[in-house]
């Protein structure tokens, strides 16, 4: 996912997608110094659910900002 407003934590994300399933793991991509680089990667239990998320989750707005929600 990317677009992330900077101000954006683990908790939040993790808050507006689990209605999509049970999340295994989010990892926030930060710089050396600690601060966010606006994009994540969200794990899911089960991959039906990262299906899921990915055709629904697409520009839903997080800390006011409307993200990009991509799969790898």
């Amino acid at each position: 996912m990317s677009k992330l407003n900077y101000k954006t934590d683990e908790r939040s994300i993790e808050s507006q997608f689990d209605c999509f399933g049970e999340i295994k793991r989010v990892k926030l991509i930060k710089d050396k110094n600690g601060k966010s680089k606006g994009y994540c990667f969200i794990e899911y239990h089960e991959t039906r659910c990262a299906e899921i998320a990915y055709k629904r989750g697409d520009g839903r707005k997080v800390d006011g900002k409307r993200v990009l929600v991509d799969k790898e």
